[in-house]
């Protein structure tokens, strides 16, 4: 009983691990994408 909690638990915290560095990267790129944009209108625009 106490081997089949363990392994969910396992399971559940490498589940919420990979939700968090996919939400992390997925926002990192976002960022990165607004970051270029705002950059490249500026230089367009001077």
């Amino acid at each position: 009983m106490m081997n089949t909690e363990v392994s969910k638990l396992k399971r559940l915290l490498l589940v919420a691990l990979l939700v968090v560095v996919v939400t992390t990267l997925s926002f990192g790129q976002t960022r990165l994408n607004v970051g270029a944009k705002n950059f490249t209108e500026q230089y367009i625009v001077s």
